[in-house]
């Protein structure tokens, strides 16, 4: 639904910006960080709240990583 509301109903971002087979899960971020001597320390989804030309916000949300997210990681000290 974000990616139909952004792309084609409010027309936010340029149609095809977004690619369901190219999305990198939490998860699988995750693995390629740790494997790369990283340690991930918080992931926080990310919720728009607003209409397009009027108040448009974002906020962090500790369960929801389904469309948009962040990431903290830093180097593993092991």
């Amino acid at each position: 639904m974000a990616i139909l509301g952004a792309e084609h109903i409010l027309r936010m971002i340029p149609v095809g910006t977004h690619d369901w087979n190219k999305f990198i899960k939490p998860e699988e971020l995750t693995i390629l960080l740790e494997n790369s001597n990283m340690m991930v320390k918080k992931i926080q989804g990310l919720r728009f709240y607003g209409i397009p030309g009027k108040t448009m916000t974002w906020s962090l949300d500790d369960n929801d990583t389904d469309v948009n997210y962040i990431l903290h990681a830093v180097r593993s000290t092991k």
